[in-house]
């Protein structure tokens, strides 16, 4: 038996391991001192609960089997080198401890067996499925939600505290932070945001105090959305014109306006497509515990910020949206957090039009107050027709004068800082001509009579 004292561990948390469960005086059959020393066979245990807790066999897919392809990943030498457990020295001694270490002996089959007719070492990748016990508890958190408490619920906030806490501290694999700045002196500086109309008297109304109609609703007045409770007065945007429209669908017929609006300072807005991507902190030991709540968090959060924009049919909006409605409340108003807002892929976008940088803007109540939106009294007027001179016909053109702003007096009911100022020489009218679809089909096989046998009449 092959025994390796503690200081020939390099990994402090395997070393502090073995020193308290599994250490004892003999001679290190490496550096041959005489000290606290630890078997091959025990430090080969620790690896392989290390492997079975974040790694996946590669070489067990269809591409390899099958196609001939190169497993993703490292062999199990290497892959054990990347645990920096042992010397360079016994990764061979290891590498067969480990091996041994995974034979069941009840059903006298091993996790590291492979093809017994190819010379082939078993290839391993990190695992990205390690999300079931913080799933688990999200559950049983959303369901006290539903059923209990949805305002003083303590179990709701232990888990969105787990979740959410250091979500400032995240970054990506290509090393890009989960918060992006928008606002003056960043590239993300305008936000569209539409309002659909369903005669042209509405729209002309709404066009006599943009700010109001085109921005922010009221508080109190705003229905629920995705990211927020009915009454919130949250901001939808978007990126783009495009995705405004789409997100308002509008049926035909009907009037959209689009407005642009600037943001006047900077805030910080949570990128949830980043989520998806998150890297684990890369001086956190495999060996240390806090490395496996850690890859539960990682692969949790890549499949809530799935679960977050999946597309919800309008008459379950109510029950679906509460899930997200919370989130967005406890990262809109804890200390640790204080974000202005989301910014998050449309789910009215086909797969092949998302992108990186477009997408969906919500901004929080505190973040989401429009320059002049409570002017008391009407900030433009507005023409939709011209007429023409010889005739009873008219035609769309629209005009807009902007009148004397507002006195402090007007801006004094809304203490919010302004955070959005409408740029009135990017307001376009449309008016909805038709609507286009990205479906999936499939033909319906038909069973008639003469192909069913008698015996299934």
């Amino acid at each position: 038996m092959t025994y390796l004292c503690l200081q020939c561990l390099p990994d402090p948390h395997l070393r502090q391991r073995m020193a308290t469960d599994n250490a004892s005086p003999g001679e290190c059959d490496f550096c041959e001192a005489e000290a606290q020393v630890v078997s091959i066979e025990d430090i080969a245990l620790e690896c392989h609960l290390v492997l079975r807790t974040h790694f996946r066999r590669s070489d067990r897919v269809p591409a390899v089997w099958l196609h001939d392809r190169t497993p993703a990943g490292s062999d199990l030498t290497a892959t054990l080198a990347s645990l920096n457990a042992v010397p360079t020295d016994a990764l061979d001694e290891l590498a067969r401890a480990v091996t041994e270490a995974g034979f069941d002996r009840d059903t006298f089959s091993s996790w590291y067996e492979t093809d017994p007719h190819e010379d082939d070492d078993p290839w391993f990748e990190r695992r990205t499925d390690t999300e079931g016990p913080m799933s688990s508890s999200w559950k049983r958190a959303e369901a006290s939600l539903r059923t209990e408490s949805r305002y003083v619920n303590p179990m709701a906030m232990d888990m969105l505290n787990s979740v959410f806490l250091n979500i400032a501290d995240d970054r990506t694999k290509m090393d890009e932070p989960v918060i992006m700045e928008a606002g003056p002196g960043t590239g993300r500086t305008e936000l569209f945001r539409a309002r659909v109309f369903s005669t042209s008297e509405d729209l002309e109304n709404a066009m006599k105090h943009p700010e109001r109609f085109l921005g922010t609703p009221p508080a109190g007045l705003g229905r629920a959305g995705r990211m927020n409770a009915k009454g919130q007065p949250v901001f939808y945007g978007a990126t783009a014109a495009e995705i405004a429209i789409a997100e308002v669908r509008p049926p035909v017929g009907s009037w959209v306006v689009v407005a642009a609006f600037e943001i006047t300072r900077p805030l910080q807005l949570l990128h949830l497509s980043r989520l998806r991507g998150l890297k684990l902190d890369e001086t956190l030991s495999l060996f240390d515990p806090k490395s496996v709540t850690g890859a539960q968090r990682r692969d949790f959060l890549r499949v809530l910020s799935e679960q977050m924009v999946m597309p919800v049919m309008p008459d379950l909006e109510e029950r679906e949206y509460l899930l997200t409605q919370v989130i967005s409340d406890y990262l809109a108003t804890h200390p640790a957090t204080s974000l202005d807002g989301i910014i998050y892929p449309s789910a009215q976008l086909g797969p092949n039009m998302q992108s990186e940088v477009s997408g969906n803007v919500v901004l929080f109540a505190k973040s989401s107050f429009v320059r002049n939106a409570d002017a008391g009294r009407n900030t433009a007027s507005f023409s939709l027709w011209e007429y023409e001179e010889d005739g009873p016909g008219k035609y769309p053109n629209p005009e807009i004068q902007i009148t004397k702003g507002p006195s402090k007096v007007d801006c004094a009911s809304d203490a919010r800082p302004e955070s959005l100022a409408l740029l009135y020489d990017q307001i376009k009218i449309h008016q909805v001509k038709g609507v286009q679809y990205q479906t999936w089909s499939d033909e319906v096989t038909v069973w008639t009579p003469s192909t069913t046998s008698a015996s299934d009449l």
